[in-house]
């Protein structure tokens, strides 16, 4: 009987910190979601410099807006890994940090590569929006960090960056091709 109550209070204990592990987690992007909102276009090279220092003496990293092939992989397997970013960002009183920065290089990472621009977003915050034929798309830097680190998959944020590369390209052949008959 006295087996039963430990294990008992081992899977209280367990299910117990489970839920404080997401209560934690939904606070920190909360918190997050709430930063983005405030960043304004003045604040993204400062963001992005900031990212790239903290990379380079974290990590012993170069990321480089150059080198699109370097960067979109390092920042995929970094944030693959992001309790490491986590802690290299963190502050006293925003623990979850790191989107600002890795965000904003992600957004500058577009721009260079894809000719995209930051503009202000009707959700509140910044969006990139990126060339596609006569249209533009919206993609959200610093969102898709919190996606990623919430619910992403391995290589998601390089598939993201790919895809927003071959946006135009996508868009061109889908123009050039008849319309489906209706």
């Amino acid at each position: 009987m006295t087996v039963l109550y430990i294990l008992g209070g081992l899977a209280l204990a367990f299910v117990a910190f489970l839920a404080l592990g997401l209560l934690h987690m939904r606070h920190s992007s909360r918190v997050a979601e709430r930063a983005i909102e405030g960043v304004t276009l003045e604040q993204v090279p400062a963001l992005r410099d900031e990212c790239i220092a903290v990379f380079r003496s974290a990590f012993g990293s170069t990321l480089d807006l150059e080198d699109f092939e370097g960067a979109a992989l390092e920042l995929s397997c970094r944030l693959d890994e992001s309790e490491s970013l986590k802690a290299a960002f963190a502050k006293d009183d925003f623990f979850w940090y790191f989107v600002l920065p890795v965000g904003a290089f992600l957004g500058e990472l577009i721009r260079v590569h894809v000719n995209g621009t930051w503009r202000e977003s009707e959700l509140g915050g910044l969006e990139r929006a990126v060339p596609g034929g006569d249209e533009s798309a919206q993609t959200f830097p610093f969102h898709k960090v919190i996606k990623h680190v919430t619910i992403g998959d391995p290589g998601d944020v390089y598939a993201y960056l790919e895809s927003s590369r071959q946006l135009d390209k996508v868009v061109e052949r889908l123009a050039s091709e008849d319309p489906p008959a209706g």
